[in-house]
């Protein structure tokens, strides 16, 4: 999002949040609200520059399918601790990080697990024939040792 504040209307952070899905905006979530554009006024940010940041959190997180307040301020704290006090250093700021993962994305494509296979697994594998170690003795044989022990 590119701000022109000269042609641009600022918008108002707490009607974008219940209008978006976030809920109703309870005198707590008021607070919440007034003292992220505090806070971001306090690292350089002018009052109408806070309220960008406010609703850019809001949008990220809309985009990504979450409406919860806790993740708006998950984003925010990111952006309070790297010092960013605008939203074209928000934008400056998800370039780099996706111009990094997808290099380390690149990386990681092209490592390939490679597995041996045990022979036994292995189509032209044929079983070893199975030694018979008992010998062969014909019927009668057997009833004849059988009856010396019957004895």
């Amino acid at each position: 999002m590119v701000v022109d504040n000269e042609s641009q209307t600022i918008p108002n952070p707490f009607s974008f949040y219940e209008t978006n899905g976030f809920g109703m905006l309870t005198p707590f979530y008021q607070e919440k609200i007034g003292l992220w554009i505090d806070d971001f006024k306090l690292i350089g940010s002018t009052e109408d520059e806070a309220k960008f940041i406010l609703i850019k959190a809001m949008e990220v997180s809309l985009m990504n399918n979450v409406r919860k307040w806790v993740y708006v301020e998950s984003i925010l704290k990111n952006w309070e601790q790297k010092k960013l006090s605008t939203v074209e250093m928000i934008d400056a700021d998800e370039l780099s990080n996706k111009a990094s993962n997808q290099s380390s994305k690149q990386y990681k494509k092209n490592y390939v697990r490679t597995e041996t296979l045990p022979e036994w697994a292995k189509d032209e594998y044929e079983e070893p024939p199975v030694k018979n170690e008992l010998p062969k003795i014909s019927d009668e044989e057997f009833l004849r040792e059988m009856s010396a022990y019957d004895e």
